[in-house]
């Protein structure tokens, strides 16, 4: 249940904004300089940034300001692993390079939130007052449990950017999550209920209610969200994030169980399961009699096979460069690579899972087979709740969306 937690956890909170402070740019590069990397990451299109990036990095490997644009447009893209690459490449070159520490503590967030947290706080030595980093560092808090330390963090970062909206959603997820309820619901009922909001603030307005044991509020706020069946599965989710209650008094005054150490053995036939054989009689004078007649053979039973229930295949293809995730429950990366077109692969066993691909418009699920429509526009990062289960019975549709601020 911890583990379930902490996956859904990682997936509703929403990242400090990208922009911010920026190291300075590049210039006598002619048409490639980072100006036009940072306007195509402002603009949603990591892409281009990427092109950018490298092709400075191409003129000049060390570049730092480059390294770090190429580790942002990777991480829109998806592409954890190489933007960590990335990063720690300009880590190298500045051990105390803010932009460089808080690229990394993200990629760390889903593995390794301990980590990360230490990135955050390298680039908050140098900027205390950086609202990106200290939201960040509130995620990693509250992705360890340390929901007071998160909500210190999330309030410090309201105080240097007043209206944050990324604080104000997680403030409202943390206090929901340490056991309080109608501060959480006071905190995001407002930001929720404004003409306009973003989906995004609105599922997190519903987590909030659902936490609180209100559930069917929460499907009312999620109609015209999402279907029916997405409904349905980010409701669980939600509910996964709901804290334990304490046990009651007879169970706090009920005695302490002592564990019975367990003896591991080796398996062992069906045979050896038999009782063992009564002790030999003592050996009396007997006259030899007779040999008996062998008993008749008994009838065999019967051999049934095995009844194995039918697998749905699930597969992610791509019909261009797509790059695609699965991170498990305690955010553990269990299967990722960049898709070309006409590559597939296999969607791991198990899950739930915090699935993205890089170019949605350019990746489908195929189910027995079959395929779905494409899961978005291209050149768009989506971000999912993939439950493996519902997806066999549901296809695409079943996909809850998690987008990051």
């Amino acid at each position: 249940m911890r583990k379930t937690r902490l996956s859904v956890l990682l997936l509703a909170l929403s990242l400090g904004a990208c922009a911010g402070h920026r190291a300075p740019l590049a210039t006598g590069l002619g048409g490639n300089t980072l100006n036009v990397a940072d306007a195509a990451l402002v603009g949603g299109n990591p892409g281009l940034a990427l092109r950018v990036a490298q092709a400075i990095l191409r003129r000049d490997p060390r570049n730092r300001a480059a390294l770090v644009r190429e580790g942002d447009a990777l991480f829109a893209l998806g592409q954890i692993p190489a933007a960590a690459t990335s990063y720690r490449a300009a880590l190298a070159r500045a051990p105390h390079d803010p932009e460089a520490a808080v690229g990394l503590g993200r990629c760390l967030l889903g593995s390794d939130p301990q980590a990360a947290a230490a990135e955050f706080r390298i680039a908050l030595a140098t900027r205390p007052e950086d609202a990106r980093a200290l939201v960040d560092l509130g995620i990693a808090s509250d992705l360890q449990l340390d929901h007071k330390g998160a909500q210190i963090a999330y309030r410090r970062a309201l105080a240097a950017d007043p209206g944050n909206l990324a604080a104000e959603t997680n403030l409202g997820l943390s206090l929901a999550l340490s056991g309080d309820p109608a501060g959480a619901l006071t905190l995001l009922r407002p930001i929720a209920s404004v003409p306009g909001a973003s989906s995004r603030v609105r599922q997190d307005f519903a987590a909030a209610l659902a936490i609180a044991g209100h559930g069917g509020q929460a499907r009312q706020v999620l109609t015209g969200l999402m279907p029916p069946e997405q409904i349905a599965v980010a409701l669980a989710g939600y509910a996964a994030l709901a804290p334990t209650p304490p046990p009651g008094p007879a169970a706090q005054a009920a005695p302490a169980v002592v564990p019975v150490p367990v003896v591991p053995v080796k398996p062992v036939a069906l045979a050896a399961l038999a009782p063992p054989a009564a002790p030999p009689a003592p050996t009396v004078p007997a006259v030899q009699a007779a040999p008996a007649a062998p008993p008749p053979p008994a009838a065999s039973a019967p051999v049934t096979a095995p009844v194995t229930a039918p697998v749905t295949a699930l597969r992610v293809a791509a019909s261009a460069d797509s790059w695609v995730q699965f991170q498990t429950r305690n955010g553990i990366v269990v299967a990722g690579r960049l898709l070309h077109a006409g590559d597939s692969m296999a969607v791991p066993a198990g899950g739930p899972y915090f699935f993205t691909a890089g170019d949605a418009g350019a990746t489908r699920l195929s189910v027995d087979g079959n395929l779905s429509a494409p899961l978005g526009t291209p050149g768009e990062v989506r971000h999912a709740y993939f439950d493996p289960a519902a997806v066999a019975a549901h296809g695409a549709a079943a996909l809850v969306p998690w987008p990051r601020s």
